[in-house]
């Protein structure tokens, strides 16, 4: 069994706090718009920027102190808003399906072993099943329950939205903390302030490395397109949770165009 990590005398907050100024200038952007920075430190410096403050106020963390790997992620308007739907998606797919779920969107995964604060934080994450049920469960007993049933127990699903040059080590990371499935959305830019959104669905856990699946292990007959004819039908649109529930349940249950939602909707076209 692991223990934390006790930080060594020469890892004060003084040097820590100028190494990270240092990264924070090499700011990138994903392809919808979020701004961030991504790089790498050692175990106990990982476990040091976990309790500095320039790292929390960032709204997307992850902190692996494992692969060694940084990533701080100020979110745009428009990932917030792609996240939100997919959100309300997966809400909504469970409940037509039957099947339990407890989104958690702001956990910041990590395993217990691992230094306090580290982890990564996902822009959609979910428990289904009898997993969500023990998590509103042991959340009820006590936050602090509720917290330590997450360093034991992974996400079902995990959701990120916006490609990166890391995103791969993003993956692995979450595959290290025993996430079985995982989406990931993409924009590519087009011409007129457009961009063409895909979607790919990933088991983390197959044999050697992660592969791309063709439908959902935890909503099953969802596939990445019907991802893709939802955020279709929402473009421009303001819908009322009942009106998105509406949506969800005809697209999932519109049998005569499942051959075209399979084959037509590979990608969506989004203004930017």
């Amino acid at each position: 069994m692991y223990s934390a990590t006790t930080l060594p005398a020469n890892l004060d907050s003084p040097n820590i706090e100028d190494k990270l100024r240092e990264h924070l200038k090499q700011v990138k952007r994903t392809s919808f718009g979020s701004e961030y920075v991504t790089f790498r430190a050692s175990r106990d410096e990982v476990a040091a920027m976990a309790e500095s403050g320039l790292v929390n106020a960032f709204r997307r963390v992850v902190l692996d102190p494992v692969r060694g790997l940084v990533m701080l992620m100020a979110p745009s308007g428009r990932h917030e808003w792609v996240t939100g739907d997919i959100d309300r998606f997966v809400s909504c797919v469970a409940t037509l399906q039957g099947v339990r779920i407890e989104q958690l969107r702001n956990t910041r995964w990590r395993r217990e072993y691992e230094p306090k604060n580290t982890g990564n934080e996902a822009d959609c994450s979910f428990y289904f099943g009898r997993k969500a049920l023990d998590y509103v469960q042991a959340h009820a007993r006590s936050e602090e329950e509720g917290d330590a049933y997450t360093f034991r127990v992974p996400a079902d699903l995990v959701v990120e939205v916006g490609l990166t040059h890391e995103a791969k080590e993003k993956r692995l990371s979450y595959r290290d903390k025993g996430v079985v499935e995982f989406w990931q959305l993409n924009a590519r830019p087009r011409k007129h302030r457009r961009s063409l959104v895909t979607v790919s669905f990933l088991d983390l856990q197959a044999a050697r490395k992660p592969v791309a699946i063709e439908a959902s292990l935890n909503l099953p007959e969802v596939t990445p397109a019907h991802v893709i004819r939802f955020m279709r039908l929402r473009s421009g649109k303001s819908l009322n949770h009942l009106e998105v529930y509406e949506a969800v349940r005809g697209l999932l249950e519109d049998e005569s165009n499942a051959l075209e939602i399979r084959e037509d909707a590979a990608e969506y076209e989004l203004e930017n």
